[in-house]
């Protein structure tokens, strides 16, 4: 099995590293490897690259923890010359001598002509054997297929033939296997239908000598397979298990091998934690795989240890009996504290005695007086529960709290970080105790470059009551890897349930790994302590510290989100520069525009000025030696060029900015154009601090000077896609999706202790003319104005509010979900006009989920832009970022 800890160095895209057999996926918890719409990792590692390189779309992927099933959705094929297969997932191993590769596919089937959906093996899109359910032009079977490119064309040595297996809509699972032999060369394929017999297909195919090195290596792939014609659309297919083993199937469908190899078990600790006298821990799965030829004999299955009367076993035959061959059999381990049991760490062992040898599954857990507040147990008592030796300096550890003044040879100063070597940075959690809450995030946890916190990339989050937010081992969701570059950063943690029911502050309260931005607790402004990470044996694993951090500014416990992160390396002195700009949308990158020749009856007003911070979060001064700016801009505010400044610790020095350029020239219309304003410093890391400039110059108002709706995304600095090949944004009104857009009239907020905020980004629209933002309860038709952007804006990036100088933006907080209108034009389409009669028109106000500089979603953030009906449908008029939302 692909346990998460043994998976926190699987990365995304991985096709080299191979794995060994037995390999096996159940698809019931993230196991690392490539991630789906949520983050979390298939545990599938490996993305067969297609003609295009759209290979990978992670939103078309869904996986379910707890009910072991992979959702895939996949456009394209991998067969002939139709190279435009998406998301065929696979994972490497050493395919030499024998092997059968297992995936079980759950109903109910229904399948359009040209779709398919099944298993593959080979090295590349056009190399491979593939077994699939299809149907072909109403005939719906098995069809095995191979595809071997020479030198001109393809060698297929298999019939294009469907074998019907039945009434495919009486079917529930359908086992599908690819068995290989390495020194024959010989592919065979098999199926069981509803757990029945293993039926063999009639063909194989036997590679030629010249293809079998290539198929049969030591970093060969396996994987699965959902795909379809031009002309059939998506197809959806659904897998709860997913196998590569050694050998090769015999007529009951069982590897064949020796009966002495040692049973297939996960030996790695459960842990857990249970209030002493209350209701039972969550279970954790323990399950036996039975790898040989033949049966074998499982004589017992004991809990056994000191501690063992505090654990208990639900589901497991206790008695002797025998598994067999093939066969996977599993049970559950929980902890439950009686009510006379003493607080803190009990530890025991479930051993599996079997023919095939014995095995032990350790077991520790937390016995704690109840949840919450000082029930809670203590940050040291955490690292007990894991067997880490390091020590947090704690006075009381059977107490809950750990006092800010507790100090430790084991502490460290994590304030900002670099990697310390090649591959990612990576986070294994260990406990949640905080507050939860069903509509809001217990934690959000993720990183910023340091210096930057505004610019969060969010990794991690839980949200639930109970239990599950106060315990070990928890279930967050998203990603536990990711890559920095070479620059330092910091961590930083939020805690939206904190909110309304501890704090009245909207949003909850943060945690930043940089002090200087921990500001609203006057006794301490450490939020986030880091430890070295000592093993049990007391040894320092080198590159890896435990985090742990506090949500509040009293009765401090430091274990509200606690995890180890590994591949880091802490900066612990210098200086530290970054960067705040209040209008955003990054703290890095300012946007202007100017306009050549105004509007003479109704002038113009520009955003060709902007206003930013250098921040310096370092504990040394930050000397700045010169900056160097980019010739279409000017200071019109703070140090002049090439002139030194300090900036002290925890302090700032302001910049204004003037876009000044003159236009290309030639009777050119509008240009865009970039630059920046780069420091020159003493931080070892960023010796050269660059703020990025794009400024969008026009030679008049209006009269189709006016930037394109993909033009102001990218000024923004925004990698969304607006269109793909062959679309248009202007549609006339249609209910299409282009691009990466979401079609939803309703929405709903995110996180509920948290507003929905949103901001202009920009207008283009008849000069002089306000345009207000409106909110709507479903269900209602009165509007909520939440701010009217000024008409002498209407040609500008971040306009005011009308009649100030204050940006265009606002926060709502809806009881419920609602809808958006921008004056008249709603985001339900059916309120609007209708272009065209028979419904599926009116479509004027769009959604794009935000993407950063990097090209990841932001989560819960979305690019609301809008046309007024029956102009050009350029959907630039009105453009808008909107935060904490999701469709309803």
């Amino acid at each position: 099995m692909i346990e998460k800890l043994e998976c926190r160095q699987l990365l995304a895209g991985d096709g080299v590293t191979a794995f060994a057999l037995p390999f096996a996926l159940e698809f019931n918890k993230p196991s690392g490897g490539v991630v789906d719409s949520a983050g979390r990792g298939t545990g599938l590692t490996f993305v067969q690259p297609n003609a295009t390189s759209t290979e990978y779309r992670k939103g078309l992927i869904y996986l379910k923890p707890g009910a072991s099933l992979l959702r895939v959705k996949s456009r394209g094929d991998n067969f002939g010359n139709d190279n435009s297969l998406v998301n065929g997932l696979m994972t490497t191993f050493s395919a030499g001598n024998t092997w059968s590769s297992t995936a079980t596919l759950k109903g109910p089937f229904s399948l359009k002509n040209g779709q398919g959906a099944g298993i593959m093996f080979g090295p590349d899109i056009n190399n491979f054997v593939r077994l699939a359910l299809v149907n072909r032009n109403g005939t719906v079977g098995l069809e095995f297929v191979d595809e071997q490119k020479i030198k001109t064309g393809f060698r297929r040595q298999l019939p294009a033939t469907v074998t019907s297996i039945g009434t495919v809509s009486s079917i529930g699972s359908l086992e599908l296997t690819i068995s290989g032999n390495s020194v024959t060369g010989r592919l065979t394929a098999y199926y069981r239908v509803n757990g029945g017999s293993l039926q063999q297909l009639p063909s194989n195919v036997r590679l030629r000598t010249d293809k079998r090195k290539y198929f049969f290596s030591t970093r060969s792939h396996a994987g699965i397979a959902v795909f379809n014609s031009p002309t059939a659309g998506t197809t959806t297919a659904v897998y709860d298990k997913f196998t590569i083993a050694t050998g090769l199937p015999s007529a009951g469908g069982t590897p064949v091998g020796p009966n002495t190899t040692p049973l297939t078990i996960n030996t790695s600790a459960r842990y857990f934690n249970d209030v002493r006298g209350g209701g039972s821990s969550e279970t954790k799965t323990i399950s036996i795989t039975n790898p040989n030829s033949a049966a074998v004999t499982i004589s017992s299955i004991a809990l056994s240890g000191a501690d063992s009367s505090q654990f208990f076993l639900s589901g497991a035959n206790t008695s002797s009996h025998s598994i067999g061959s093939g066969a996977t059999e599993s049970f559950t381990v929980a902890m439950g504290a009686g009510s006379s049991t003493t607080l803190g760490v009990k530890s025991a062992s479930v051993v599996i005695t079997t023919s095939a040898g014995s095995a032990t599954v350790p077991v520790r857990g937390l016995a704690t007086s109840g949840q919450g507040g000082t029930n809670e147990p203590s940050l040291q008592r955490v690292f007990d529960l894991y067997q880490l030796s390091t020590q947090t300096g704690d006075p009381t550890p059977d107490s809950y709290d750990l006092p800010a003044s507790a100090t430790s040879s084991d502490e460290v100063n994590l304030q900002r970080m670099v990697k310390a070597g090649t591959g990612s940075v990576t986070i294994e959690p260990l406990a949640v105790f905080g507050v939860g809450a069903s509509n809001s995030a217990t934690v959000n946890f993720g990183w910023y470059a340091s210096g930057n916190k505004d610019d969060k990339s969010q990794l991690l989050s839980l949200t639930g009551t109970g239990q599950t937010t106060q315990t070990v081992n928890p279930g967050l969701s998203g990603a536990t890897s990711f890559d920095p570059g070479t620059a330092s950063f910091s961590f930083y943690m939020l805690f939206p349930s904190m909110y309304p029911t501890v704090v009245q502050t909207p949003g909850g309260t943060a945690a930043y790994g940089e002090d200087t931005f921990n500001t609203y607790d006057p006794n301490t402004k450490r939020k986030i302590r880091a430890y070295r990470l000592r093993g049990s044996d007391g040894a320092v694993v080198p590159n890896a510290y435990i985090i742990a951090g506090e949500d509040l500014n009293a009765g401090y416990d430091t274990q509200d989100f606690v995890a180890i992160v590994r591949n880091v390396t802490p900066i612990t002195s210098g200086a530290e520069v970054g960067f705040s700009n209040p209008e955003g949308p990054f703290a890095n990158r300012l946007v202007f525009n100017r306009i050549q020749t105004p509007d003479a009856v109704n002038p113009n007003q520009v955003h060709d000025t902007a206003t930013f911070s250098v921040l310096n979060t370092g504990s040394q001064t930050l000397s700045v030696s010169g900056y160097d700016l980019s010739s279409s801009w000017q200071v019109i505010s703070g140090p002049e060029a090439n002139a030194a400044f300090t900036v002290a610790p925890g302090a700032s020095q302001s910049f204004t900015l003037k876009f000044n350029y003159a236009g290309p020239g030639g009777g050119a219309l509008n240009q865009m154009t970039f630059g920046h304003i780069r420091f020159a410093t003493n931080d070892p890391d960023e010796p050269q601090a660059n703020v990025e400039l794009a400024g969008f110059w026009q030679s008049q108002s209006e009269n189709q000077t006016e930037p394109t709706l993909a033009q102001v995304i990218q000024m923004a600095g925004y990698t969304t896609a607006i269109t793909n090949a062959g679309q248009n944004v202007n549609g006339g009104g249609r209910v299409q999706a282009v691009g990466d857009e979401v079609l939803s009239s309703y929405w709903t907020r995110a996180d509920a202790s948290s507003a929905v905020t949103v901001t202009q980004l920009g207008q283009w629209h008849t000069q002089g003319n306000t345009a207000a933002l409106h909110w709507l309860d479903q269900g209602s038709t009165n509007n909520n104005t939440l701010f009217v952007a000024d008409g002498a804006d209407g040609q500008s990036f971040l306009p005011d509010k009308n009649g100030t100088n204050t940006l265009a933006s606002g926060a709502f907080t809806p009881a419920g979900n609602f809808y958006l209108k921008v004056d008249n034009e709603s985001s339900v389409d059916t309120q609007n006009v209708q272009e065209q009669a028979g419904g599926g028109w009116g479509h004027h106000v769009r959604f794009f989920p935000a993407k950063d500089r990097d090209g990841k979603v932001i989560p819960n953030t979305y690019i609301l832009t809008m046309d007024y009906q029956g102009i050009n449908y350029d959907y630039n008029d009105n453009t808008y970022i909107v935060t904490n939302i999701k469709p309803a």
